[in-house]
């Protein structure tokens, strides 16, 4: 009976760790223990080789670990304000604008960095415009 107990204990450990709407912990950690892990064996593999090496190390080991932070977090982030995003456009009750937006969201993925910022942006204030409009076009079409 312990042993069921102690893999019910650990199986909610890792669900509870890989949920999107907080993070994904278990993925973060996993992102920063590779750049940690690269952050200490670079320069010691470089090292080993000599000074030249070494310091190329360090500077390769110091660029993925910061790589894999602001990955890590970036990551985390997106992931939380995509499940908030999730959450907020089903309480809207507006199952015409959900359906537009996923399909939207399914067609439309960002290539990189910068243009998941820019359709991030540009999603926000399609949004925001549809809120607004929303206000002054509903109670009108339900007269």
């Amino acid at each position: 009976m312990e042993h069921y107990t102690s893999n019910i204990k650990s199986n909610v450990l890792k669900f509870i760790g890989s949920t999107d709407l907080l993070g994904n912990p278990t993925d973060f950690v996993n992102t920063l223990g590779s750049g940690a892990r690269q952050f200490y064996y670079a320069p010691k593999e470089g090292f080993m080789e000599g000074p030249l090496q070494g310091g190329l190390g360090l500077l390769k080991g110091t660029g993925s670990l910061v790589s894999h932070t602001l990955g890590g977090v970036s990551g985390s982030v997106s992931k939380i304000t995509n499940t908030l995003n999730r959450g907020v456009l089903y309480l809207s009750a507006d199952t015409e604008y959900r359906q537009k937006k996923e399909i939207t969201d399914i067609k439309d993925k960002p290539a990189g960095v910068m243009d998941g910022v820019g359709k991030g942006v540009k999603g926000f204030g399609k949004s925001l415009w549809s809120g607004i409009s929303g206000i002054v076009t509903q109670p009108v079409r339900g007269a």
